[in-house]
C-alpha cells in the first residue's frame, strides 16, 4: 500500500467521457459489469478529483471538439455526485492547446494584446460566474495547459513573456473576483527537466505573475525514455520547486502505453511514491478511460472491451492517512 495524505488528489482527466458515450461505448468494471464511469473511479479505484478541460467555442467533433462549458458543468456536476473535487483547466483555446499548439479562439484573432488580455479575464470570470450560479465551484483553475512555450500565439508565447504575464494576471483575477478559494495553477509540460522550470517560474515571479500552485506534465513516453532512467529527476524537481517557489506541486498529467499495462501499472506506484515522498499534492491520469477504440491514443488505462486495464490497479494501492 502506498499512504498518502487524506487531501490527496487521487485524480484523472476523463474529458473524452461525454464523446465516448454518445458514440456508445459501454463502461465496465473488472468483472465486465457496466457501470457508469464516475462511479466506477470513485468506488473501486480511490479515484477522488476529476480534470475538466474547457475549450471556448469548440466543434462537436468527437476528438478535437465538444468540451464547452456546458458539458464541463455536467460532467462536473456527476464528478460531484460522488463526492469528488473538480479541477478546470481553460485551454484558452476553442481545441487542443499543448507545447506544439497554442492557438487562441477564434472569436479573439485580430485583437490587440491589452483586448486579448480583457477578453482572457471576462471569459475566465464569465465562466466561473456560469460554473457557480449553477451550483459548481471549481476548486482548482488552470491558466492555460502545458504553457511552457505560452499561450495564445503569437501575442502570448514566451518569447513575448511580458505579453504571457497579462494574460496570466488577466486569468488569475477573473477567477479571484468570482471565487477567491479556487486555486490557481500554471502547468507546464516535462516535470522532469527542473532547469526548464526555473527559468519559467523566475521570469514570472520578475513579472509578479500571480499563482497558487504548479501543475506538471509527465510522460516518459513522450520522451522516449522508460520512467526508471528520469523518475529521479522528476522527485528532484518537485522538490526544488517546492522550496524555490514555496506552493505546492501537482503532477496534473500523466500516463503510459496501454499495450504495456504491467509497465505502466509499475510507473504509476512509481509516481505515487515520488508523491508520497515529495509532499506533491495530487497525481491525475490523462484519460484513463480513453480506450483506444475510441482515442487512438496509445497512453490510456483501458481495455476496447469496455473493462479498466491492469494500470488502473495503482489507485487501489492508495491508502489515504
Amino acid at each position: 500500500m502506498i499512504a498518502l495524505p487524506k487531501d490527496f488528489q487521487s485524480g484523472a482527466d476523463i474529458s473524452w467521457v461525454p464523446a465516448m458515450e454518445r458514440e456508445g461505448f459501454i463502461f465496465r468494471d473488472a468483472s465486465g459489469q457496466p457501470r457508469d464511469i464516475f462511479e466506477l473511479l470513485a468506488h473501486d479505484y480511490h479515484i477522488n478529483a476529476i480534470r475538466l478541460r474547457t475549450w471556448k467555442d469548440p466543434s462537436q467533433d468527437p476528438h478535437r471538439g465538444m468540451c464547452g462549458r456546458e458539458e464541463t458543468l455536467a460532467m462536473a456536476k456527476r464528478a460531484l455526485a460522488q463526492g469528488m473535487r473538480v479541477m478546470v483547466d481553460f485551454h484558452y483555446s476553442d481545441s487542443w492547446a499543448d507545447p506544439n499548439q497554442q492557438r487562441k479562439p477564434a472569436a479573439w484573432e485580430g485583437l490587440a494584446v491589452p483586448e486579448l488580455a480583457d477578453a482572457v479575464y471576462a471569459y475566465t470570470r464569465e465562466t466561473l460566474q456560469f460554473f457557480m450560479d449553477n451550483g459548481f465551484t471549481p476548486d482548482w483553475v488552470q491558466m492555460g495547459n502545458e504553457t511552457k512555450n505560452g499561450m495564445m500565439w503569437p501575442e502570448g508565447h514566451t518569447y513575448r513573456f511580458e505579453n504571457l504575464a497579462l494574460f496570466y494576471k488577466a486569468a488569475y483575477r477573473g477567477v479571484k473576483e468570482v471565487s477567491p478559494e479556487t486555486i490557481c495553477m500554471i502547468h507546464l509540460d516535462e516535470g522532469h527537466i527542473y532547469p526548464v522550470l526555473e527559468r519559467y517560474f523566475d521570469r514570472c515571479r520578475e513579472l509578479e505573475v500571480p499563482f497558487d500552485m504548479i501543475g506538471l506534465s509527465y510522460y516518459p513516453y513522450w520522451v522516449r525514455q522508460e520512467y526508471d532512467e528520469n523518475i529521479e529527476q522528476l522527485r528532484a524537481s518537485i522538490l526544488q520547486l517546492k522550496e524555490r517557489y514555496q506552493v505546492p506541486v501537482n503532477i496534473v498529467e500523466t500516463g503510459d502505453e496501454s499495450s504495456r499495462p504491467l509497465r505502466t501499472l509499475a510507473m504509476l506506484r512509481a509516481v505515487l511514491e515520488v508523491c508520497r515522498d515529495t509532499g506533491a499534492c495530487g497525481m491525475y491520469y490523462w484519460e484513463p478511460e480513453g480506450a483506444s477504440v475510441f482515442s487512438h491514443y496509445a497512453l490510456s488505462a483501458w481495455n476496447d472491451d469496455g473493462t479498466p486495464g491492469l494500470g488502473m490497479q495503482a489507485y487501489q494501492d492508495i491508502t489515504f492517512l
